[in-house]
């Protein structure tokens, strides 16, 4: 006697994940997957616990991200992928699973050809515009396998993966363009295992986060100087959010300092000596510290981004001479002309990793000379005259990182946040249309 049920999954917090019809414990029927905003993630139709009939990927907005079609658990016909505006991105035929050998060639969001995909056996190799290679890689029926290459326009590896019947098993390996290690994360059966680690350009790990069941348990930012650990900080995803611990040189602490959603928590905290006695106080207001030995005498005042130094800082004497200097995530440069130059920098660099793909003609330069104007019009403005204390983070984005749809509102929100712009909420979307249009 048949029995049918209907199998549900949820998200550890408790919304829908999955919704399958099934019979004797195999799937047949409609099967859906479910984002934790409710709207379907997918949909796809199962015959005796195989794949059979339309399945269809969609945005969170309900927009079709691609659809194709099964014929029992083999895809066959063409795969139609779209962008989220309903233009079309490619066009994939299969003949039994096999993408049949062809030239795809692959469009941006305004119908603008990127690049072209070369299918030979299975095999895919995908090329830039000058002919570069993109990204290389096997798939067989609509799922990954073996080895996955994605490299910058240069030509140098980005990163690489390897794939069993479409999970990633093994270490994602990601580096930069010189080649240096950037992360690692270990995967069993498509889940997240153990530790994800970062790593400063020595090799040194600058922060670790652990999964268990690809669940994240929490993770900590490290820092260290000459190879011995400086100081640690809890990390909510990519926020500081716990408490950061600071090490004297010989491995007492030297503070602790509370964060919630990537900023300081106001107030005065004690800063200890190496015997363990309290030598100065630490007051923290809007990610500025200020700190004073115990007869109130200052000794240091510094801005920071996050738990690192970033922005202005100065420094007081014995004699009470002020020495003021600038710091990017904890790098010392002497004058404003150098931190502006490097923190512009910065963010080109992270607007290129993000938009390489989509923009291959855009160059470091490109994204600096628009950060550098940005700065020299915002500080130009009469609300650069204020002088704010209400600097926050937007929201923690979460486990599935930052929203495509949002990734420009959170790089220019980092901008302000790094260089204390005005903010007074104009400016902010002023720099975050001037960057929308430039992308």
């Amino acid at each position: 006697m048949e029995k049918v049920e209907l199998f549900r999954r949820y998200y550890p917090e408790g919304e829908l994940l999955e919704e399958s019809e099934t019979v004797n414990g195999e799937k047949h029927g409609k099967s859906i997957l479910f984002y934790r905003s409710g709207a379907h993630r997918s949909e796809d139709n199962f015959r005796n616990g195989l794949l059979d009939g339309e399945s269809r990927l969609f945005y969170e907005s309900g927009a079709v991200e691609w659809r194709c079609e099964y014929r029992r658990g083999l895809v066959t016909g063409k795969e139609y992928a779209y962008h989220e505006n309903g233009r079309v991105k490619k066009v994939t035929e299969y003949v039994d699973g096999m993408v049949v050998d062809s030239d795809i060639p692959v469009y941006d969001e305004l119908g603008i050809l990127r690049n072209t995909e070369k299918w030979r056996n299975g095999y895919c190799r995908a090329f830039y515009h000058d002919g570069r290679i993109m990204y290389e890689g096997a798939r067989v029926n609509h799922e990954s396998v073996g080895i996955q290459k994605q490299y910058n326009p240069d030509g140098s590896l980005r990163r690489e993966e390897f794939y069993w019947r479409g999970r990633r098993y093994g270490k994602l390996r990601q580096f930069d363009r010189s080649g240096v290690l950037l992360s690692e994360t270990e995967y069993v059966n498509g889940m997240r295992q153990g530790y994800e680690r970062l790593y400063n350009p020595d090799g040194t790990v600058y922060r670790k986060s652990l999964y268990v069941d690809d669940q994240y348990c929490g993770g900590k930012a490290l820092e260290y100087d000459d190879g011995v650990l400086s100081s640690e900080c809890d990390m909510k995803y990519e926020l500081p959010d716990g408490e950061e611990v600071c090490y004297n040189e010989n491995g007492t602490v030297q503070s602790r300092i509370p964060y919630s959603n990537g900023m300081m928590v106001d107030g005065k905290y004690e800063k200890f000596a190496e015997d363990g006695t309290v030598d100065g106080y630490i007051e923290c207001r809007n990610n500025r510290s200020v700190i004073t030995d115990t007869e109130g005498n200052l000794q240091y005042e510094a801005e920071h981004y996050r738990n690192h130094l970033n922005g202005h800082c100065c420094m007081f004497t014995s004699e009470f001479e002020k020495l003021d200097g600038y710091f990017v995530d904890d790098e010392f440069y002497e004058t404003k002309e150098e931190f502006l130059d490097v923190s512009f920098e910065l963010m080109a660099n992270i607007c290129l990793e993000n938009f390489a793909d989509a923009f291959p003609e855009y160059t470091v330069e490109t994204y600096k000379d628009f950060f550098a104007e940005a700065y020299e019009k915002a500080m130009e403005s009469p609300a650069a005259q204020v002088e704010y204390n209400n600097y926050a983070e937007l929201e923690n984005p979460g486990p599935d990182g930052i929203p495509e749809g949002r990734l420009v509102d959170y790089l220019v929100r980092e901008f302000v946040l790094r260089l204390r712009l005005p903010n007074d909420g104009e400016t902010e979307r002023e720099i975050v249309k001037g960057l929308r249009e430039l992308l």
